[in-house]
């Protein structure tokens, strides 16, 4: 639900694809001395619509799924049902999904920090997310943080205005 939890902080949800009941993304935006940062918060897709984007566009730092390599899925020993769940439009983004949607949302406001979450360990590995923004999108690869499943990222520091605003 849509509110204002704390004075200056607003946050704001839309309802994705994902299995059968969905999943919630996240849109928090606060303002602090006259400046503001926003987050978008994504994972569990299944895929993004323009609604979605329209729900991301211009947020400061955008968090989301890069959970699968296609690759790396269609090779793994995962049972074929659970395969076409990842794949079929209400599992997950692959890492070209993921990239398809920065860059969607950069195109239309500059994204200062790109943080990708969701990693599968069987069928995905942060070199090939790597390799994959610097060869389709370098612009983005020098923003580009990619989480793991068994250490904390480093946080991560949005500037608006050149003021730092701590988001994770």
């Amino acid at each position: 639900q849509d509110g204002e939890p704390i004075q200056g902080l607003r946050i704001r949800t839309a309802l994705a694809p994902h299995d059968d009941l969905g999943s919630t993304i996240f849109r928090m935006e606060w303002t602090r001395e006259n400046h503001a940062a926003s987050l978008g918060f994504a994972t569990d897709l299944g895929y993004a619509d323009d609604s979605i984007i329209d729900h991301l566009r211009g947020v400061s730092l955008l968090a989301i799924e890069s959970n699968y390599c296609p690759l790396l899925q269609a090779a793994s020993p995962r049972p074929e049902f659970l395969k076409r769940r990842i794949t079929g439009g209400k599992g997950h983004l692959s890492n070209q999904q993921a990239l398809d949607l920065a860059l969607a949302l950069h195109a239309a406001s500059p994204i200062e920090q790109l943080v990708l979450l969701h990693l599968s360990r069987q069928c995905n590995h942060p070199d090939v997310v790597r390799a994959l923004y610097r060869e389709r999108s370098p612009h983005l690869a020098d923003r580009l943080v990619v989480t793991g499943q068994h250490a904390p990222a480093e946080p991560v520091l949005a500037t608006p205005g050149g003021h730092a605003v701590a988001l994770f």
